[in-house]
Order: C-alpha cells, then sequence, then structure tokens
C-alpha cells in the first residue's frame, strides 16, 4: 500500500475552502472531528492542532517548538508530527493553519498553509514560507485491517534547512515526522 500525492489546497487565499485557526505563536486549539477517528485502537472525536506543525488525538495543552525523538516523554501524547518544528502562521506573510471538512471524500484536512519557519533558539529568525497538510481518512468509509483511521502527510513546499552549519549556534539542526501512541 502506498498513497498517490494529490495536493488538496484549503487555504481561501488560494482558491480553497478552509476556515482558519486562529494560532498564535506557540499555540494550540481543539477542534471536534466530523467523524470518530480510530487511533492506535482509541476512538477520538476531537483533534487539538499546533501552530508547531503537528496535531494530537483529543484535546492538549502543549504546544511546544522543539521537536523531539518518536517515541518521547518530551512531546504531547496521540501525536502526529507531520513537519514538527518552529512554526510562526501568525507574522509577517504567512497565510495561517486551516481546517476543512471534505464531506464528499469523508476525510478531514488539516493544513499549515505558508507558514514562517523559525531558525534558532537562542536568537529567534523568521525565516522562509513551508505548506504541509494531514489528511484524516473516515475510518467508516475507508476501512483498513486494524480499524485505525488512515492519515496522509502531504508536503507542497519544505524546506528542512535549520542546519547547525547555517545558523550556528542558533540551530535545532532538526525536524520531525511521524506518528505515537498515546
Amino acid at each position: 500500500e502506498a498513497p498517490n500525492y494529490s495536493w488538496v489546497e484549503i487555504d481561501p487565499n488560494f482558491g480553497g475552502s478552509g476556515t482558519r485557526i486562529q494560532l498564535g505563536n506557540d499555540d494550540i486549539k481543539v477542534r471536534t472531528l466530523p467523524f470518530t477517528f480510530r487511533y492506535y485502537g482509541r476512538d477520538y472525536t476531537r483533534i487539538s492542532i499546533c501552530s508547531n506543525g503537528y496535531l494530537t488525538m483529543d484535546s492538549a495543552w502543549l504546544a511546544d517548538p522543539y521537536n523531539w525523538h518518536i517515541p518521547s516523554v518530551m512531546g504531547p501524547n496521540g501525536l502526529v508530527a507531520i513537519f514538527w518544528d518552529d512554526f510562526r502562521p501568525d507574522t509577517l506573510s504567512a497565510s495561517g493553519v486551516y481546517y476543512y471538512n471534505d464531506v464528499s471524500n469523508h476525510r478531514f484536512i488539516i493544513q499549515w498553509s505558508r507558514v514562517h519557519h523559525v531558525h534558532g533558539f537562542l536568537t529567534p529568525i523568521i525565516a522562509e514560507l513551508q505548506t504541509f497538510q494531514a489528511i484524516l481518512y473516515d475510518p467508516a468509509y475507508y476501512p483498513t485491517r486494524t480499524g485505525d483511521g488512515e492519515i496522509l502527510f502531504q508536503y507542497f513546499e519544505v524546506v528542512n534547512d535549520d542546519s547547525a552549519t547555517v545558523f550556528p549556534p542558533n540551530a535545532h539542526n532538526y525536524a520531525t515526522t511521524g506518528i505515537e501512541n498515546y
């Protein structure tokens, strides 16, 4: 099994029909899912969407910009790290973070649209724009062997250039992508 890349633009600034989530720096907001989503054998009806490129199942308060290895006791529980790093969806020319309930295709889409990547932690530098998304498929319409919901990560434009050679000694020098159970 392998997914096919097919970008679904949901940012209204670029022709989509998504709803903006008002996220500030290092912020997280809870949204109700339009269907019950099974993740590692547990059913969820809510997710928390973080400005820093990840979501978690159910409600969470941690909006950590400093990504860790997976699994990690330092990060949030029920983690879905699409591109976990430090992002600013609320500054300069950033478009923002959006969600969209695609009723006809039975999927829920979350998009970080043209959000600024932040380099460094000693002296943060607002840098290039990044665009990526996660698509949660309704398990009732997209069944799997385990009953868990499918998640698709898509990357429209990303540059993981937060390196120690470009921004020393101010760099994180890593980003995280992947999933972690509760």
